[in-house]
């Protein structure tokens, strides 16, 4: 014997099984309705497919200062937003203008949103550096360039100016 209610055919062993569920939760009602909005509940949630979405790949650049003298450093940050394992960022391309330090990461975080079913995954992952000026003037910090599941990803271009240190008359003590 079988019923079938709101798309789900309960045979007598489902129902068995609901009963079981039911009075293992301490639900003294033993009406069918009780076990089966039981049961429905456990299948919606092993059977019902939740939409995961995942936040597109992101890279973001800033620098702490945007005007600073000849041989002062700047920390600068590249944040990789929704990346699985990203790499160090290559900064080979700024040592004309900058001496580069890496520093390390300085926070790896990730956040699950749940709203109506709907998931929603993020992770960040930032990486400092300590750029040195070398010349005076504005400089611009190319984009940082990174594949993120077979596609190019580009961050912002920064820019810094730098100001040459003034000369000083001479100053007698």
């Amino acid at each position: 014997k079988s019923a079938f209610v709101a798309g789900i055919v309960l045979n007598s062993r489902d129902r068995a099984a609901a009963e079981g569920i039911a009075a293992a939760e301490g639900i003294e009602d033993n009406s069918f309705h009780v076990r089966f909005a039981i049961l429905f509940a456990i299948a919606f949630l092993i059977l019902g497919k939740q939409s995961v979405i995942a936040a597109p790949p992101k890279i973001e650049c800033t620098v702490s200062e945007k005007e600073v003298f000849l041989g002062e450093s700047i920390t600068y940050q590249v944040d990789i937003q929704n990346a699985q394992n990203p790499s160090i960022p290559n900064l080979d391309g700024l040592s004309d203008q900058f001496t580069v330090e890496f520093l390390g990461e300085s926070g790896n975080q990730s956040s699950t949103i749940i709203i109506n079913g709907r998931i929603t995954e993020s992770s960040s992952l930032t990486y400092q550096f300590r750029l040195t000026p070398k010349l005076a003037g504005t400089l611009k910090i190319p984009p940082v360039n990174a594949s993120i599941d077979g596609k190019t990803i580009k961050s912002n271009v920064a820019t810094v100016r730098v100001l040459d240190i003034p000369k000083q008359d001479t100053v007698v003590v």
